[in-house]
């Protein structure tokens, strides 16, 4: 019976020493996220992964931990993270609805219309690679700042090169909503 209650008490040290290099991890990991910008955020993140596992820990059980440490930073993260998968549902549906036709596609470069089927303003820029014989030769860009809903803008994008090309490329679109 004396030899289980020593275990018990050893196994009982080991662990809250080891809980205390979690906590530790954790508060530091909060402290350099609360000084950070969004961009050094999954660094931060994954260093203090790396080190908990280091420790023996795994990544949700520092979740935890930092949680506990610092709540409002925990749910700070989780709002970045959704606002992020808005923002980006939002981008693409309004790529799907900005529609760019191509009129034009010479050695002077390629021409068309972009219409907006959004429900407000975007920016638009549109990316036409020039090739011959499948190589690219050239990229060509228009800009189209301020399209209205449902308003139609031509567009140009110039190809400079010497090498005669035998293809415009789909014109690759992105849009963003206008400031």
């Amino acid at each position: 019976m004396k030899h289980l209650s020593w275990a018990f008490v050893l196994s009982s040290l080991v662990l809250s020493c080891g809980g205390s290099a979690l906590r530790d991890l954790a508060q530091e990991t909060c402290n350099d996220l609360e000084n950070a910008i969004v961009l050094q955020v999954g660094l931060i993140l994954e260093n203090a992964i790396e080190e908990a596992e280091r420790l023996g820990y795994t990544g949700p059980e520092l979740g935890d931990a930092m949680r506990d440490e610092c709540p409002n930073v925990m749910a700070a993260l989780a709002n970045v993270g959704e606002e992020d998968e808005a923002r980006a549902r939002q981008e693409a549906e309004m790529n799907a609805r900005v529609h760019t036709k191509v009129d034009k596609c010479n050695q002077e470069g390629a021409a068309g219309t972009v219409t907006n089927s959004w429900t407000d303003s975007v920016d638009v820029t549109i990316e036409v690679q020039f090739t011959r014989d499948g190589i690219l030769l050239d990229t060509g860009l228009a800009f189209i700042n301020g399209l209205k809903p449902k308003q139609t803008a031509q567009w140009e994008a110039l190809y400079f090169g010497d090498t005669a090309i035998d293809r415009c490329a789909p014109p690759m679109t992105s849009v963003r909503e206008a400031l």
